[in-house]
């Protein structure tokens, strides 16, 4: 945009600006030259960003994960779209004014320009910093179901995404707020025939207090730090030895069922330290990533606890068979048992992939009676397992394998029982170490 050509069209007014026309094209140049420019910027280098990220959700749909990463994924393609959507909306509602155009004609539609920019910034928690949020925190609330996931949301995303909130609002009050005074004072010139805004020309290039912006630079920072210390405490120790005495580790109601010398025990005790505290720990430290650590970073959990096992530790273990307790002295702590827990671990994983399906669901779908009043209503939803029970709320249980299904924050397990064919007779609720039969009721 040429802005010596206002000086045409401007010539008319040049006694009622006081034969300061020169003064006035100047500072409409230098003003609006700058702010175009800058709005040029912004909106080119976030619709870069924003494809970039579309390309990046785009990849992550495609990768084989859950269904709640894949949703974040969604999300964040989504957010996308909307962000390029505003900017696009934004700019075509907010075309440059013509150059021929009387003063006060020209200052009224750079003033709704300046407005349009004022409103965007102003809301950017809504069409540009909330959607992405959302999109993030689903995402690692896929990837990390325990503290950490949390501790990651609340104390380096949503502080940053404050911080860049505050940016914004810093922009309004330091640089669109004054030239929307400025602009609206030329408009004022040509009404008042006097030069009222110029005492305020110079308010364009004020900048933030230092203190201000000391303030919010240290909170971010303070903030970040303490993220660090938090998801540190919560992370597995990567200074942990990647042991264990066992070869394979299931999760069956209240009891670790382990794997030592090709034999299945019942796990009670190591180096004195019962079972039950372990899982404690786990469950307060990695919420519902707890089987996992305790199956796989034993010696982490352990330390969490204070207790440092050697590499040759005691076992208490119940034999499944007799009932009998027994004591294992000097059992070695391997690499190679850890290996093999994983494998383990990873198989069932792959097993249940590909044993539960729509079919599978459909077998479980039902009303199982455990007592007049308390009734089981089992239904599949697009994919999900959701069991509502009278007078309480409906919530989803995931499974253990084909016919075990469990709850997430509540210790209690489900187990139907299954012919080789056709619906499922009944479930087991297995819940504070009781097993209650419910049988299943036709409608």
């Amino acid at each position: 945009m040429n802005l010596d050509d206002f000086k045409s069209p401007w010539q008319q007014q040049q006694q009622q600006l006081g034969g300061r026309v020169d003064h006035v094209i100047n500072a409409v140049r230098s003003r609006m030259s700058t702010f175009n420019r800058t709005i040029w910027l912004r909106d080119m280098r976030e619709t870069l960003a924003a494809v970039g990220l579309f390309a990046y959700y785009s990849f992550c749909l495609f990768l084989p994960q859950n269904w709640l990463a894949k949703c974040g994924a969604g999300l964040g393609m989504l957010a996308c779209i909307i962000i390029v959507a505003i900017l696009y909306w934004a700019r075509q509602k907010g075309k440059v004014a013509r150059t021929d155009l009387p003063v006060e004609d020209y200052c009224v539609a750079e003033l709704t320009r300046v407005d349009r920019q004022i409103w965007l910034l102003r809301n950017v928690h809504w069409w540009y910093l909330g959607p992405l949020f959302i999109a993030v925190a689903v995402q690692i609330a896929a990837i990390k179901q325990d503290p950490g996931g949390l501790i990651l949301l609340l104390t380096f995303i949503l502080p940053l995404f404050g911080f860049i909130y505050w940016l914004n609002r810093v922009a309004i009050r330091f640089q669109l707020l004054p030239l929307r005074h400025e602009l609206a004072s030329a408009i004022d010139i040509d009404d008042n025939n006097g030069l009222t805004g110029e005492a305020n020309t110079s308010a364009i290039s004020k900048k933030p207090p230092l203190r201000e912006v000391l303030i919010a630079i240290s909170a971010l920072l303070l903030t970040s730090c303490v993220g660090v210390y938090l998801f540190d405490s919560v992370e597995v120790n990567d200074d942990a030895p990647k042991i264990s005495p066992f070869t394979e580790v299931r999760f069956i109601d209240q009891q670790i069922i382990v794997t030592y010398e090709k034999k299945q025990y019942q796990w009670l005790e190591l180096d004195g330290v019962k079972v039950e505290d372990i899982v404690t720990a786990a469950k307060r430290r990695y919420w519902g990533s707890w089987q996992k650590r305790v199956s796989e970073d034993l010696i982490d959990v352990l330390w969490g606890l204070g207790h440092q096992p050697l590499e040759k530790v005691q076992l208490r273990l119940r034999n499944l068979e007799s009932g009998e307790d027994q004591v294992m002295e000097e059992v070695p702590m391997t690499r190679a048992n850890r290996t093999a827990v994983k494998l383990n671990r990873q198989k069932i994983a792959e097993l249940l992939d590909h044993t539960i399906n729509r079919e599978l669901r459909a077998r479980l779908v039902g009303r199982y009676q455990l007592t007049p009043t308390f009734i089981f209503d089992v239904q599949d939803l697009d994919g999900h397992l959701l069991v509502g029970i009278t007078n309480q709320s409906t919530q989803e249980v995931f499974p253990d394998s084909a016919t075990r299904w469990s709850y997430r924050g509540v210790d209690a397990t489900l187990e139907f029982r299954m012919g080789a064919s056709g619906p499922a007779t009944g479930l087991i609720l297995h819940q504070n170490g009781i097993r209650q039969f419910a049988t299943r009721i036709d409608e």
